[in-house]
């Protein structure tokens, strides 16, 4: 459900500049080619049941999920690991839909770097930038052999949430939350559906 409800945001995002005011889980579903039954439960889950024949008021719909979200509460990602994908991640401007925003990696670097409005900086500051900016996610963006180690780093540092691309499993205290991405495992779900 939390990784279609930004779908949904943006839909009806759109639909309402189009000066859509109401709306029902069966278009939302049409849209994007989706159950009706799933829609609706899950915005149901969101916003409460919508009305008979009329569906959800367009813009509390929206209003509903972006709370749901939290994304009136944005957080701040950092990245450690400045090479291609953690560079890539740290370009890609689509996580603020969610809440999240990233304008800082860190890496083995001797000298600070920005790009556009982007900062990359040694991984000496990590501790102090977590604390002064009370950073609650990292991203880990390292060789195998380094990931553990940065992931004892960034716990140390006050982080409570990790998504880790690195292909290992982390060992993280309780309380602290670790999603794996494991894009060649994704690659190879995707290769098999081709016939």
């Amino acid at each position: 459900m939390l990784e279609r409800l930004p779908v949904y945001a943006s839909v009806l995002e759109k639909m309402i500049k189009n000066g859509v005011t109401s709306i029902s889980s069966l278009r939302i579903a049409n849209e994007l080619n989706l159950g009706e039954v799933q829609v609706r439960k899950e915005l149901s889950l969101v916003s409460g049941k919508g009305k008979p024949r009329v569906g959800y008021d367009a813009k509390k719909l929206l209003h509903d999920i972006e709370t749901f979200l939290r994304r009136d509460e944005p957080c701040e990602a950092i990245i450690i690991g400045a090479g291609k994908l953690g560079c890539a991640l740290l370009g890609y401007e689509n996580f603020e839909d969610v809440g999240v925003y990233i304008k800082t990696a860190f890496d083995i670097l001797k000298t600070d770097i920005s790009i556009d409005d982007k900062n990359i900086y040694s991984i000496d500051k990590l501790k102090e930038y977590c604390k002064k900016n009370q950073v609650k996610i990292g991203i880990i963006t390292v060789p195998v052999n380094a990931a553990q180690e940065v992931c004892n780093l960034l716990v140390s540092s006050g982080i409570r949430a990790i998504w880790n691309f690195a292909p290992t499993t982390l060992d993280v205290p309780n309380g602290v939350t670790v999603i794996n991405e494991k894009l060649a495992i994704s690659l190879s779900q995707l290769r098999q559906q081709i016939n």
